[in-house]
């Protein structure tokens, strides 16, 4: 397997699992909510779900697939005339 493979692959799964965890926590969270209401339980759920995210902005900020990048660089622009 090539070195670029197995970095997308490592990445991806990476991605996959933080995604995972972020709408687990989320989810979580709002049941704790709805059950306990703001208990230290649901701070903690809360916090985790938000640093979840806060990490998976700062891994993935920038990076997109190069499917989506040749695929925005392809599609055409519609102007659409506007009257005054």
């Amino acid at each position: 397997m090539k070195d670029t493979t197995k970095h997308k692959l490592v990445w991806g799964w990476l991605r996959l699992f933080l995604g995972f965890v972020q709408m687990s926590l989320v989810a979580a969270s709002v049941g704790a909510l709805i059950a306990f209401g703001l208990h230290s339980a649901t701070l903690i759920l809360v916090i985790g779900a938000t640093a979840t995210t806060l990490l998976s902005r700062l891994l993935y900020h920038g990076r997109r697939s190069e499917s989506a990048v040749n695929q925005k660089q392809d599609s055409p622009v519609i102007r659409i005339p506007t009257q005054r």
